[in-house]
């Protein structure tokens, strides 16, 4: 049995043979042509085209928005005039042939989108040499855009996946993807997320891993690909992936029911995201709004995004959520999220995680830190928002924020720009000291969102990436439920809004302990929003209650565990 890592894309699990998809591109051959051969090339090329745009018209009228969203833009680049017009004369002024001119005329514009330095453009680089490969892919060997080929429940191995080859997630069922290439919020990321197709990317040399038909087991849930497993394991994942669907059909009937428990006691479930995309498929998920929106993705992909461009992602989220809440933090660079930037040369820390990160990285670059504040307040007219800044250990720390918002109000306000100056501001309460000292804290800040995984490693000092000491991390450790239940107790004392946005608010250990406990907002990856109602609407309150009391009174986490299996036993 052998086994392959990557990066986690889309979760779930995934089993079947494999298809691999060679993603090479065909080679443009150049030869002369003329007279009647001309005519007929330029009506092949549109004939050609017309096949493409037919072809995508099934995308457009898919049940998806992204997918929608995508391929009418793919539409819209087969019929740009301009464009078209281009091709055409260069086409007449040579007597090369159409499949040559058209390459050419491709790979010049998409160099010019490439190289215009606004990334939304350069992303288009790839879109429109994916859109006319296609045409292409037709002149040169006269072949149909098809999925026919690939077989239903394949798991699809490729290096790199083009949005439009991803109309097979729609047309019939697709065990999993695996590619080398691809980001977390590229197109088909978000297309495979939406169609929940399990997707991991990152596995080098991917495509020569593995033969033809081959049957392999991906497990995205873990970032894990499993060749020439044993019978025991495939059993075991075939009877996990069968459990899975039943589960789900059931689970998907929540997804846009008010969360509650048996009893009716309300609950509001927010989503952590990482991108704009990730909001709509919040609201697809049934989300109440966003707890945690993660900007120090934005900076990972583009280290030098500007102050514009910070504000027409966050205004863009604002205005995707409507009225619904949307928490956004700022930036928590450092540590295991490093970012590359102009004047800044990341230094080698002996231990990271207690080093220049979040709040204090942001310290240190107070330019970056304004202007990610100044495009927050400014976005604040588009919708509901609330800022949060995570790491906070100290009143000095926040005191400092503060001072710099002030600063940054007053700049607006002398710039005569619009924004929402009662903006709600929160922090991360995610280290020990923020939890010792939330009474301070409170009188400071509009509401507190606990950050259970920080917590817990600064808490019970595990690394968590760290394999020798994994197991030691749990969050079921007494020590995170009294710091947890401190900081419940000391915002409701404070009359202000508490959250958990951490793994914990999104399994079910955690949802039990926090809901008997009193916190009534939990924020967790918008997958699992339908699976956390259904887990709510399972139980009365007192009885979870009752439950969360006597996990606060058991000294070890093996302890809290076994309260939790008798528990669920009985109900």
């Amino acid at each position: 049995m052998i086994t392959y890592k990557g990066i986690k894309v889309s979760s779930g699990i995934g089993t079947g043979p494999t298809y691999i998809l060679n993603a090479d591109s065909t080679h443009i051959k150049q030869f002369t042509v003329s007279g009647d051969e001309k005519d007929d090339g330029w009506a092949r090329f549109s004939i050609a085209r017309q096949n493409v745009l037919d072809y995508l018209q099934a995308g457009i009228e898919s049940e998806t928005k992204e997918q929608t969203e995508i391929f009418t833009t793919y539409a819209m680049m087969l019929t740009d005039p301009e464009f078209l017009k281009l091709v055409q004369e260069t086409y007449k002024a040579q007597n090369y042939n159409i499949e040559w001119v058209l390459s050419q005329k491709v790979e010049e514009y998409a160099n010019m989108l490439r190289n215009s330095g606004v990334e939304y453009l350069a992303e288009r680089a790839g879109d429109i040499t994916d859109v006319y490969g296609k045409v292409l892919n037709l002149l040169e060997r006269n072949e149909s855009p098809t999925i026919e080929d690939i077989p239903s429940n394949a798991v699809i191995v490729t290096k790199t996946m083009n949005p439009s080859d991803a109309l097979v997630f729609s047309q019939k069922p697709v065990a999993a993807l695996i590619t080398e290439d691809g980001g977390l919020n590229s197109h088909v990321a978000i297309l495979a997320r939406a169609y929940k197709v399990p997707y991991i990317s990152g596995v080098s040399n991917c495509v020569a891993l593995f033969s033809q038909g081959e049957e392999i087991i991906v497990d995205a849930n873990k970032g894990e690909i499993i060749k020439e497993a044993d019978e025991a394991t495939k059993t075991a994942y075939e009877a996990q992936v069968q459990s899975l669907k039943k589960e789900q059909e059931l689970i998907e009937k929540f997804t846009f029911q008010p969360a509650m428990t048996k009893d009716g006691t309300p609950f509001t479930l927010y989503a952590n995201i990482a991108s704009v995309q990730e909001a709509e498929l919040a609201l697809q998920d049934g989300a109440d709004g966003i707890g945690l929106f993660r900007t120090e993705f934005l900076f990972m992909q583009d280290s030098s995004i500007t102050e514009e461009e910070q504000f027409l992602a966050y205004s863009k989220v604002l205005t995707i959520m409507g009225d619904k809440p949307v928490t956004i933090r700022t930036l928590d660079a450092g540590a295991d999220k490093e970012i590359a930037l102009s004047n800044y040369s990341p230094v080698k820390e002996e231990n990271p995680l207690l080093g220049l990160r979040a709040i204090r990285f942001c310290f240190a670059h107070l330019d970056l830190f304004k202007s990610q504040l100044r495009a927050l307040y400014r976005a604040s007219t588009f919708g509901n928002l609330k800022i949060m800044i995570p790491l906070v250990s100290s009143v000095e720390e926040l005191d400092r924020v503060i001072a710099i918002i002030e600063e940054v109000q007053k700049e607006l306000t002398e710039a005569d720009i619009p924004f929402k100056k009662d903006t709600p501001l929160g922090i991360m309460v995610e280290t020990p000291a923020a939890v010792m000292v939330s009474d301070f804290l409170a009188e400071k800040v509009s509401f507190f969102s606990i950050g259970s995984n920080d917590l817990t490693q600064y808490a019970i000092a595990v690394d968590r990436e760290n394999a020798s000491v994994t197991s030691l991390f749990d969050e079921l450790h007494p020590a995170l439920l009294r710091m947890i239940t401190t900081t419940h107790m000391t915002a409701s004392s404070a009359n202000i809004g508490l959250s958990v946005c951490g793994e914990f608010a999104g399994n079910q250990e955690g949802i039990l302990f926090l809901a008997g406990l009193g916190i009534r907002t939990l924020s967790m990856s918008a997958s699992r929003i339908a699976k956390a109602k259904s887990i709510l609407a399972n139980y009365d309150i007192t009885d979870l209650t009752h439950l969360s009391k006597r996990m606060l009174q058991l000294p070890s986490a093996q302890a809290v565990r076994a309260e939790l299996e008798t528990f669920l036993q009985e109900h």
